[in-house]
């Protein structure tokens, strides 16, 4: 659902990630929820956080009271870390119980018993409202399984890239179709084929496809088989299936007869093996073309509760001959667009607003397939970055005013070196020197000029922003902490942009030199030694 993601096969999609982005720095389980919790007296909605102790995360809490070493303790059941704010709220203090009620995953009402651990200052003020809980606690109290996950984090060594390798991603995260094989039975007449006795070559099998919701996949569909009993508008009845008319005499099934489809699953995690779903047939069709006889079709709403449930091992994959076979269903253009996907890939969109908009039409169209969505902080933090833009103009706008500062201080400089040297070119002139050389003296004075001042202004540029972090320590929380490291302003300069600026700088300097030195250069020797000064 909309409020708890989750990825049902983490394993899968992290070796992707590494497959398409090899050169990340690392890949974390993002899983959280929103509950209410109940301390001594009060209770207040809470945001769940699962967090890995770190060094890292450790450090971003300054101890009020309590010992952070507990939130790693297992003896302990379910440590927490709040914030000074909520733990005042709610009357808590260190070693109390509080209760925490919560819908998981599977959208069942969960409480669980919470120990506070520690009571922390946070250098953040978005993350006051959150509950500190550990990973491996907070997936069980959600209703995680092992293999599952709410979502990937990936960190980039450059976040700049972080657009490029998104589309990548994005590229590489294909669905698959989704089926399920396994045994069909029917105990009202008396005739089972266990899954353990299915053939080696799966004769005694079948394969169960989803047809996607809209109406006009169904309507391909039935016009591309031959129904010869009932009707694929059952297709939106609840646990409907549509069989061939061989699996119908095979096992003696008749219009609205009831089908066990029983299917080894992909992650048992020490439970039972195998995973058995109830259907009514509500039409028999006639295989004809590349449709095998044993192949069963149901309503997308309905086969994605039972395969999303216990995913299935679909052990047919394994048979070369079989798997062509039944592939090339979905290598006919016409069936590959009606059937189901192993899940739907979300467009990329590239600002929050456009994010949130896709977000809401795809809460709107109401299906059980599940939805993978990719973004960045470009898309779901857009106003940071808009926040950064307006800076980086200021910026701009601020050389742009340097820089023409820079013309008219050059102009006017060189200017007024040109008429209290007159003597001195008439004398280079005298001499022998050429106009060209001359205009070179004045370029080249200007340009180391430039590149002297670009350096003696960087030292003193670094040397205040090294006082700036020494001096400065912002201990209240506010607005201003989204800007800070352990609290105190933290720059990161980008010496290629100081660079290009030292490039811009230099080459306006000269360029805005090259008229007043060409006019020096064009001095007569005997009308410049007659100057005066």
């Amino acid at each position: 659902n909309f409020q708890n993601g989750m990825i049902r096969e983490k394993q899968r999609f992290i070796d992707i990630a590494k497959s398409t982005i090899p050169d990340l720095v690392k890949i974390e389980e993002g899983v959280g929820g929103f509950g209410r919790i109940i301390g001594n007296g009060k209770s207040d909605n809470i945001a769940l956080a699962g967090v890995e102790p770190s060094p890292e995360f450790y450090g971003w809490c300054k101890v009020v009271s309590g010992d952070l070493k507990n939130y790693e303790n297992p003896d302990i059941e379910n440590p927490i870390i709040l914030s000074q704010l909520k733990a005042d709220y709610l009357k808590l203090r260190v070693n109390d119980i509080a209760s925490l009620r919560v819908n998981n995953v599977w959208g069942q009402a969960q409480t669980a018993r919470l120990t506070v651990v520690a009571i922390v200052k946070l250098e953040n003020i978005f993350m006051e409202n959150a509950l500190y809980v550990k990973m491996a606690d907070v997936k069980k109290i959600m209703g995680y399984r092992p293999q599952e996950t709410g979502a990937l984090l990936i960190t980039l060594k450059d976040p700049r890239k972080a657009i490029e390798k998104a589309d990548m991603l994005h590229k590489k995260l294909k669905p698959g179709k989704a089926f399920i094989f396994g045994s069909m039975d029917n105990k009202m007449a008396g005739v089972n084929i266990p899954l353990n006795d299915i053939n080696d070559d799966f004769s005694n099998s079948a394969v169960l496809y989803p047809i996607t919701k809209n109406d006009t996949s169904i309507t391909t569909f039935a016009s591309k088989i031959q129904i010869i009993e009932g009707d694929t508008k059952e297709f939106k009845t609840k646990k409907s299936i549509v069989i061939s008319k061989k699996l119908s005499e095979k096992f003696n099934l008749k219009i609205g007869s009831e089908v066990y489809f029983t299917y080894k699953i992909k992650y048992s995690n020490g439970a039972p093996q195998t995973s058995e779903c109830k259907f009514k047939v509500g039409a028999i069709y006639n295989p004809a073309g590349i449709i095998p006889d044993a192949t069963v079709f149901t309503g997308a709403d309905n086969f994605y509760p039972v395969y999303y449930e216990n995913l299935p091992a679909n052990e047919f994959l394994e048979d070369k001959t079989l798997k062509k076979k039944y592939n090339a269903i979905f290598d006919d253009t016409d069936y590959s667009a009606v059937l189901g996907n192993e899940w739907e890939l979300l467009d990329r969109t590239a600002t929050t607003e456009a994010m949130t908009k896709k977000l809401k039409e795809t809460k709107k169209n109401k299906t059980k397939i599940s939805k993978t969505d990719v973004n960045t902080m470009y898309e779901s933090a857009s106003m940071i970055i808009k926040l950064e833009n307006a800076l980086n103009i200021i910026t701009v706008s601020a050389a742009c005013l340097l820089f023409f500062i820079i013309l008219i201080g050059v102009v006017n400089t060189l200017r007024m070196t040109v008429r209290e040297r007159t003597r001195e070119i008439g004398t280079m002139r005298s001499i022998g020197f050429q106009k060209n050389a001359i205009r070179n003296v004045f370029l080249l004075e200007t340009f180391f000029l430039s590149l002297f001042s670009c350096i003696a202004g960087t030292i003193a540029a670094f040397t205040l922003m090294l006082a700036l972090t020494k001096l400065l320590y912002f201990d209240t929380v506010s607005f201003i902490s989204i800007f800070l490291v352990n609290k105190r302003l933290h720059f990161v300069p980008e010496y290629g942009v100081i660079l290009g600026f030292y490039a811009m700088i230099i080459i306006v300097s000269v360029v805005t030199a090259y008229f007043p030195a060409r006019r020096a250069s064009k001095l007569q020797p005997c009308e410049a030694l007659r100057h005066s000064g």
